[in-house]
């Protein structure tokens, strides 16, 4: 048996032991996750400056004449 083989084995035979909770605690601390407070709603994205105003295509369109 493979060294790689060995690891995959051994991560198989582990998860079999673990509760469904303990995996997804797991599997989601893989990638952090923060939130940002915006007007008393709360956003994974934080606040930024760089689009200004957003309109609509048709709105555009009048406008540009």
């Amino acid at each position: 048996m493979t060294d790689l083989q060995y690891r995959k084995k051994k991560m198989q035979d582990k998860r079999k032991q673990t509760t469904w909770r303990e995996f997804v605690r797991d599997i989601a601390s893989w990638r952090p996750m923060t939130f940002s407070r915006i007007d008393s709603r709360t956003s994974r994205y934080p606040q930024t400056d760089r689009i200004d105003n957003l309109i609509a295509s048709m709105e555009y369109e009048q406008l540009r004449d």
